[in-house]
């Protein structure tokens, strides 16, 4: 190889031969060797045949899902369910006292409620109502209520009644906090 000019914007050093571009091209063979396509007929109809049937599976789980969607939507828009209404119309607290001498707590408490359904085109049937009267966080009466069927923009006033006696459980000072006594 003959010896390379000096060129004159280098420092003087040998850097090699300049790097020539390839321009020669090469087919590479596939995995079965030889020079043509490596596709076996069998096998490529297979593979074909297969990822045809997984396309349209999956296609059409997502055509389901849509309409699925779809659907919900449209039932959500006729329907629009609003969360139903309960509130304590009245109550009347006629006799609450504890005895002094065995923390038994007498009471009679009437309590008037209104159910309100502020849905157009659903009813609601309740099943089974349990109306608790607790007082500083102790439970001394639970009473059910009958259940009934509230109409579509329909109220229903039910009134319940707690009456009797309980034993209630108070800790040293707790009478006199929770009572008004001492």
């Amino acid at each position: 190889m003959p010896p390379t000019p000096e060129q004159p914007h280098l420092n003087g050093a040998f850097y090699g031969p300049p790097i020539q571009p390839k321009t020669k091209s090469y087919y590479r063979p596939g995995r079965g060797g030889g020079g043509g396509p490596s596709c076996n007929p069998l096998t490529c109809c297979c593979s074909c045949i297969c990822s045809c049937i997984f396309n349209l599976i999956c296609q059409i789980l997502i055509t389901v899902g849509i309409f699925l969607a779809v659907v919900g939507v449209i039932f959500w828009f006729i329907f629009r369910p609003n969360v139903p209404k309960f509130h304590v119309a009245d109550a009347t607290l006629t006799r609450f006292t504890l005895s002094p001498t065995n923390n038994t707590l007498y009471y009679n408490l009437a309590v008037n409620m209104t159910f309100r359904n502020p849905n157009r085109r659903l009813g609601i049937y309740y099943d089974n109502i349990e109306a608790n009267a607790i007082y500083h966080g102790q439970r001394f009466s639970s009473a059910e209520v009958q259940g009934f069927y509230l109409g579509h923009k329909k109220e229903n006033n039910v009134s319940v009644a707690f009456k009797g006696e309980q034993l209630v459980v108070l800790g040293s000072g707790d009478k006199s906090k929770r009572f008004g006594e001492g």
